[in-house]
């Protein structure tokens, strides 16, 4: 089931974010959904999944997806690890009260910082 709000693809806008995250760090990113979530729901469940930039596969990921949490409206996933000069995608995929999915993907760009 897709939100009702949910946009049409961006081919120009692939990511949600892009952030730099050095190798040594350890740290939160957050996703406010609000833009996104039907007026009255809240985020019910979220589910963070690391790739390597590019691939489909999460099975040779260096960088650590320690947490996801979320409040009624946005979520935060902790991260760790990640070589350097690699870039990842963390795809957060959310299950709200009324029954929706939805997700985003953060891009992280790990380098020594």
């Amino acid at each position: 089931m897709r939100y009702p709000l949910s946009q049409p693809w961006d081919e120009q806008r692939r990511y949600h974010a892009a952030y730099r995250k050095d190798p040594d760090s350890v740290m939160p990113y957050t996703i406010n959904w609000d833009a996104i979530i039907p007026a009255g729901d809240a985020i019910d469940t979220a589910v963070s999944t690391a790739y390597v930039h590019g691939s489909t596969s999460t099975t040779t990921t260096d960088i650590t997806v320690d947490s996801t949490s979320s409040s009624d409206r946005t979520t935060s996933t902790v991260l760790s690890s990640g070589l350097d000069n690699v870039d990842y995608d963390i795809r957060v995929r959310i299950t709200t009260d009324a029954g929706y999915e939805d997700d985003r993907t953060l891009h992280i760009k790990c380098r020594h910082l």
